[in-house]
């Protein structure tokens, strides 16, 4: 009985743990540990349809706060180029809330932070539409 209760509670555990919506379940690393490092582009969607127009989209995250994020012709409507700031985590740690140093801020929500995959989701607005951007990296 005993082992019972043990392997429920641990079970429950496992299966509780996890906070993103693509997972995982359970890691023995921090989310810090598993966001600090450098990210490139695996896909990305708008509004459900894979984007053509995003040619690359790196970011590069640092323990202590800070991130370079670096993009080619950012959904057709950005500028390219390489913009600076700071990051934080937010929402209980199920958000990334990042502040570029020209004062711009957007908002992460992690679907899934490995220390391989880091998939997340933000809104934008183009041309007075609200669009859902879809973003897959993997580790360099």
């Amino acid at each position: 009985m005993k082992r019972l209760i043990i392997f429920s509670f641990l079970g429950l555990f496992l299966f509780s743990c996890g906070k993103y919506e693509d997972g995982p379940a359970f890691s023995v690393f921090t989310k810090t540990n598993r966001l600090a490092r450098k990210w490139k582009l695996s896909e990305a969607q708008v509004d459900g349809q894979t984007s053509t127009t995003i040619t690359t989209w790196d970011l590069d995250f640092d323990a202590d706060g800070d991130f370079i994020e670096s993009y080619d012709d950012f959904i057709g409507t950005y500028p390219s180029g390489s913009f600076t700031g700071t990051w934080e985590f937010a929402n209980s740690k199920e958000d990334i809330a990042l502040t570029f140093d020209n004062g711009e801020e957007r908002e992460l929500e992690i679907r899934r932070l490995t220390r391989e995959e880091f998939w997340f989701d933000f809104l934008r607005e183009s041309d007075g539409v609200i669009q859902r951007v879809e973003v897959k990296l993997e580790a360099e």
